[in-house]
């Protein structure tokens, strides 16, 4: 696209790996691990995030 001085700028996305969540009754995986609990309060505070559907704010700072 063009703008009003004549000038082309172009914008590109950047891919971003996905993220790796495995789900297990008593706990995940993020990432790589390392094993966290249901009853770790960050881990509370990760799945709560993700079923209010928000970004888990502790990849906010990984991710911005």
């Amino acid at each position: 696209p063009q703008n009003t001085d004549g000038q082309r700028h172009i914008s590109t996305l950047k891919r971003i790996e996905p993220i790796s969540l495995i789900l297990y009754a008593n706990g995940i995986f993020l990432f790589n691990g390392p094993f966290r609990s249901y009853t770790e309060p960050s881990t509370q505070q990760f799945i709560r995030d993700v079923q209010d559907g928000y970004f888990p704010s502790e990849l906010q700072e990984r991710f911005p």
